[in-house]
């Protein structure tokens, strides 16, 4: 088994997982991981005063009131089938 991913852990950019991706899928397939758990609110600029708290941001995990989970596995192998899924369509348009 593949371990799950908490999804609210933001990238060095401050950045949620789906706020990384325009692709649909994989937006869809986030918000369903995160159905049912909260999601944190980013710091306000007023916290971000001092160049203390600008380094702790990217440092530690904002609070959240529960963990929500995405198997990573189950998300790269619906990417591989639509990958797939996308070659075998092309090539078929350029066999017509």
């Amino acid at each position: 088994n593949c371990p799950e991913t908490d999804l609210n852990i933001p990238t060095l950019d401050g950045k949620l997982a789906e706020e990384m991706t325009n692709n649909k899928n994989i937006i869809k397939i986030v918000q369903r991981g995160r159905r049912g758990h909260p999601v944190r609110s980013k710091p306000s600029s007023k916290s971000r005063s001092s160049s203390v708290t600008n380094a702790s941001i990217y440092t530690q995990p904002f609070q959240s009131e529960a963990q929500s989970t995405i198997n990573l596995e189950k998300v790269h192998s619906r990417f591989e089938a639509m990958k797939l899924n996308l070659h075998k369509h092309s090539n078929q348009e350029h066999t017509s």
